[in-house]
């Protein structure tokens, strides 16, 4: 596996759990409460799983090598990236980020049209966003290549 493409799965191994932050103690109730809502009606386990999917799945198309290491790869995110394991963190997250209130406007407007759309719509916006990244990447791949000979000296 070559350097650039182990770097980029790495990447994409730790990307989730870097939103996240340590669960946070002591928080309202009420608070939390409505951080769980708002997760629930984003769907963000269903979400969490299927952009999971779709960068594993962007990742064998890239380097079908790759395609070997799935198993694991799929049991790892199912012990460390389900919602189960990042809920908590999740959670805080968004009570250190938004007030009760924000967090309320925002269950309003996930339970409108446009908002569930905008939920449908996340998991193919992540698929697009990484294959633009990916294409961009490859596009200055020689040049990226060079950055790191560059700095290895």
């Amino acid at each position: 596996m070559t350097a650039v493409r182990l770097a980029t799965l790495s990447i994409i191994c730790l990307s989730l759990p870097a939103l996240a932050q340590p669960a946070k103690t002591g928080a309202d109730p009420a608070h939390r409460q409505a951080a769980l809502e708002l997760c629930d009606v984003m769907q963000m386990e269903s979400t969490l799983a299927s952009s999971i999917n779709t960068m594993m799945d962007i990742q064998m198309q890239q380097n079908p090598m790759l395609a070997q290491h799935r198993p694991a790869l799929d049991a790892f995110f199912r012990k460390h990236m389900s919602w189960e394991a990042l809920k908590e963190d999740f959670l805080s997250l968004y009570v250190e980020s938004f007030t009760e209130t924000e967090l309320r406007e925002m269950i309003t407007f996930y339970q409108t049209p446009t908002g569930k759309k905008a939920i449908k719509m996340m998991p193919v916006l992540v698929q697009k966003g990484a294959q633009i990244g990916m294409r961009r990447v490859q596009q200055n791949q020689a040049d990226l290549q060079r950055l790191i000979l560059q700095g290895a000296k």
